[in-house]
């Protein structure tokens, strides 16, 4: 594991709950792009939980953008400083994802 993202790697954002489920707030990286306006790197990743549990009101999968900068640096909340996203093992990567096709009906 490491702190860049690398596709297809899956993260856990800081306000993951265990108790709401194993793919609670779970993203997988999709790729790294650049901003063809500020040329800024972004890091593309995907929810691997339903959406509708957001605040999105989208149903299915959702797509998001993060500058890679946000990604990696830590952030202060509440006067308590959590790193935004975690990666998660390969074992655990295995079961979220299996979680998350079987939510979505993908093979």
């Amino acid at each position: 594991m490491t702190n860049m993202p690398q596709k297809g790697s899956v993260w856990y954002h800081f306000k993951h709950d265990p108790n709401k489920g194993v793919n609670h707030m779970a993203y997988q990286i999709v790729g790294i792009a650049i901003d063809t306006t500020t040329e800024k790197f972004l890091v593309v990743y995907k929810a691997l939980y339903d959406v509708r549990e957001s605040d999105h009101g989208y149903q299915g999968e959702d797509f998001y953008t993060r500058s890679l900068l946000d990604w990696v640096k830590p952030i202060q909340v509440n006067d308590q400083i959590f790193t935004r996203f975690t990666e998660v093992s390969e074992s655990l990567k295995i079961a979220i994802i299996k979680l998350s096709n079987d939510m979505f009906d993908k093979s």
